[in-house]
């Protein structure tokens, strides 16, 4: 078992274990890299006077010692500097998964082919679900500043290349590396901002990046209008460069130094990362996106021999992965060689486990919600892109607040089922709501309301999760489990998007079979934009089926967000952990991560002379 190879380290120290002692040790001795820099958190000595939280025995030259080594706090505008150029980045990546949906036409018109200017689309997306938790580990192994500032890079340069794209090829092959990058900046931004947290600031960050998330989803389409709207597309993608390079240059400037960097763990090597799980993982969560989104737009059916061979190679995949996951983790022997893809006791902690599932239902209603207003404001209302984007302001507004009151309502005490299970509640309501717009088509004042509950609970969910993992996961197991978070919630997106397309184009399908032939039916369910050229009466009739599309869309979020809300339920603890007691066992783990240290370091010399008197 896991646990048994780091108690076994413990008793290689010689240092007797208590039971709060060994819960410590269960958290940091895992073989994985540090996870960030040490804040402003009480100090060693003050724990020390504090009963109960540090056995006596610590009182000694040893502790004496490793206090003095205890780093020292990250100044607060180096901190918020930091975290201001984690979430430019992490705005960019996750905006660029929507930017395009509303300049895709005017890009097929380019380059005339619509039904490949579709995958510049799915190809950001299939990188982002494919890579994320793999980012995470190799910045476990590389640190935290070379991969961070190696994915900025890659979008960078790659968003730079895409506008320069002169054919859709091109632009698909950049946006796929656009993609590896944005995955980089997304994950690694969900890692970083809580290590480098003081306790006092944790909420401030967790809400910014919840904030920042639920915006940038958002604002996508907004932009993406706007720009069409009065420039070339191509500014869509250089948009991000002055963007990156300004966040790239301050990173690089005011990363901390190794005095404000403080380690739990030895630095794994690259060899033992867990290529296999990474291999199995992206395999089984990509080929399933990309059946669903092939049969929505009716390139394939579900019988076809592709979809079928697709389907089942990802189930085998995703079958084969937790196997492999499970083995690995559960043999000490093997988990010393190779560094679990997906460590099982993140899974099988139940408040972990349960939100890491709550976070995949919920981006399935964010993602939907986000790609199905705009689309029935245009399709529907007859509004051009910028104002259909502009429909959405409301939910950006509201789930801004929400990440604030989520992040916010656990500064002291862990609030975190309570503010779960409320937004969750509120993303039923608000989905729920919008589900009934009348049929008419006719835009009411009431779906601003709505769309305002529906941002509440996304916000409140989206910040609570991240808060959960800095609270409830082993400190060596933070940042993967940050970024299975961060993947979850792009492949829960991913699914919602591809749904949503299926159930619109069997609506088309349903209406419209009869009035037009099976080559015009294609081209709308590529792109339903088409419609103008086919006449009002079939105009009309396509509007009548989007509306139903529309509501069944919303019917079955709200179905999802039922299960995410079970699930919020089930995570409930009678005594879960505060910020404070958090912060305490973050010192207990860096003081046994130094002593260990000494201690290898003092029988090494005694282990060579021994060698040589031999």
């Amino acid at each position: 078992m896991t646990e048994s190879i780091y108690l076994n380290d413990v008793r290689d120290n010689q240092r007797p274990v208590t039971p709060e002692k060994s819960v410590s040790m269960l958290e940091t001795k895992s073989p994985k890299a540090n996870v960030g820099i040490s804040s402003d958190a009480p100090s060693i000595e003050d724990l020390m006077r504090a009963p109960g939280k540090i056995d006596q025995e610590h009182e000694s030259p040893e502790a004496d010692s490793a206090a003095k080594e205890y780093t020292p706090p990250l100044p607060a505008w180096k901190l918020f500097t930091i975290v201001f150029g984690l979430c430019l980045g992490l705005f960019m990546a996750l905006m660029d998964m929507s930017i395009i949906s509303t300049a895709l036409f005017t890009i097929s018109v380019d380059f005339k082919s619509y039904r490949q200017t579709i995958w510049a689309a799915l190809a950001y997306i299939l990188a982002d679900i494919g890579c994320a938790v793999f980012f995470t580990r190799l910045a476990d192994c590389f640190g935290r500043k070379q991969i961070l500032l190696t994915s900025f890079f890659f979008f960078t340069v790659f968003s730079l290349a895409c506008g320069f794209s002169q054919t859709v090829e091109q632009l698909i092959v950049f946006r796929t590396l656009q993609g590896i990058g944005g995955t980089g900046l997304y994950s690694l931004t969900m890692v970083i901002c809580p290590e480098i947290s003081p306790p006092k600031y944790l909420h401030h960050v967790v809400s910014a990046l919840g904030a920042t998330i639920a915006i940038s989803g958002v604002m996508g389409p907004v932009l993406g209008g706007v720009i069409t709207g009065n420039t070339t597309w191509r500014w869509i993608f250089w948009l991000n460069v002055p963007i990156g390079t300004v966040a790239i240059t301050v990173l690089y400037f005011v990363w901390p130094g190794k005095a404000n960097v403080t380690d739990v763990t030895d630095i794994p090597s690259f060899k033992r990362l867990d290529f296999l799980g990474a291999v199995l993982s992206a395999i089984s969560s990509i080929g399933f996106v990309y059946c669903i989104e092939q049969v929505g737009t009716k390139e394939y059916t579900w019988s076809h021999p592709l979809i079928i061979g697709l389907i089942t190679l990802s189930s085998v995949s995703i079958v084969s992965f937790f196997t492999w996951e499970y083995f690995i983790s559960r043999h000490g022997k093997i988990s010393t060689w190779i560094l679990p893809q997906l460590p099982m006791r993140i899974i099988f902690h139940r408040p972990m486990g349960l939100a890491i599932l709550s976070t995949l239902l919920v981006g399935y209603v964010q993602f939907t919600a986000i790609f199905s207003i705009p689309l029935r404001a245009q399709i529907v209302d007859l509004n051009t892109p910028v104002r259909s984007g502009l429909r959405l302001l409301p939910l950006v507004a509201s789930t801004a607040c929400g990440s604030l009151i989520g992040g916010g309502s656990s500064a002291k005490k862990n609030m975190t089922f309570y503010t779960m299970s409320i937004g969750t509640i509120l993303v039923i309501i608000g989905s729920g709501l919008l589900s009934t717009l009348p049929a008419d088509g006719h835009q009411v004042t009431a779906q601003y309301g709505y769309e305002v509950l529906l941002g509440l609970g996304l916000g409140m969910t989206v910040s609570t999760a991240t808060f959960m993992n800095s609270l409830e996961v082993d400190f060596a197991d933070h940042a993967v489990s940050q970024g299975t978070v961060a993947q979850c919630r792009i492949l829960g997106g991913a699914v919602g998007i591809a749904i949503s397309t299926v159930v619109m184009n069997n609506h088309i399908k349903s209406a419209l079979t009869g009035l037009l032939s099976s080559e015009a039916l294609s081209d709308l369910y590529i792109s339903p934009f088409n419609i103008v050229e086919y006449g009002p009466e079939v105009e009309l009739a396509f509007r009548a089926s989007y509306i139903n599309a529309f509501a069944q869309d919303l019917r079955i979020a709200m179905y999802v967000a039922c299960a995410a809300f079970v699930c919020a339920l089930c995570a409930w603890q009678k005594h879960p952990p505060t910020v404070a007691e958090r912060s305490a066992a973050l010192e207990v783990a860096v003081r046994e991560y130094q002593e260990s240290k000494r201690e290898r370091e003092s029988s090494r010399p005694q282990l060579e002379n021994g060698g040589g008197v031999a």
